[in-house]
């Protein structure tokens, strides 16, 4: 979400940082792939 609404289909800039919140709602411990960015964790929930 940003600012309250869903983010499909947002572009981001390059060169720029974001914050990212990934929830899960499923049983998979795996259901979400992210390539070809880098990312670091800064905490979990």
């Amino acid at each position: 979400m940003h600012n309250g609404k869903l983010c499909e289909n947002r572009v981001f800039q390059r060169g720029q940082t974001y914050d990212l919140y990934v929830f899960n709602p499923t049983m998979d411990n795996h259901p979400i792939h992210i390539h070809l960015i880098t990312m670091q964790t800064i905490g979990r929930y």
